[in-house]
């Protein structure tokens, strides 16, 4: 007979695992030269790439799947949607997806609420490909 609490702990080491290895990565930004560019770094990097060009589009895609996304690297302005109320948004579908605001605007991860503030980056453009590889990587160590 199983132990139920062995059981139960298995399978949140497991889910767990699970986690830490999706390195699949929503970028949305309604640039499409730049959704392209930023693809393309990221998948020479070694992480699977989907992209969005709007905020509606990039939470229809979260809801499909919503462990399936890692990280969202998300544009301050987009066209329908502001980015922090998109990425806020795709939070509360995933509790543990991480966020990279990519912005030509200041933008200030201190003026989110408390509890998120360990899952967003936030990535001044323009940037270098380095740059963005290394802030991605640093939101997956946390």
């Amino acid at each position: 007979m199983v132990d139920i609490a062995v059981a139960t702990f298995y399978l949140v080491v497991v889910q767990q695992i699970v986690v830490q290895q999706n390195k699949n990565i929503l970028v949305v930004d309604d640039d499409p030269q730049l959704r392209i560019l930023m693809q393309a770094f990221l998948e020479r990097s070694g992480y699977r790439v989907l992209v969005s060009a709007d905020g509606r589009e990039s939470l229809d895609i979260v809801r499909r799947d919503p462990a399936g996304i890692g990280l969202a690297v998300v544009d301050l302005t987009l066209p329908d949607m502001q980015g922090d109320a998109v990425a806020l948004e795709m939070l509360g579908i995933n509790p543990g997806l991480r966020i990279l605001i990519c912005s030509g605007y200041p933008y200030e991860v201190e003026a989110l609420p408390q509890e998120h503030r360990a899952k967003f980056g936030q990535l001044q453009k323009p940037f270098l490909p380095k740059d963005l590889i290394e802030s991605v990587e640093s939101l997956f160590r946390t």
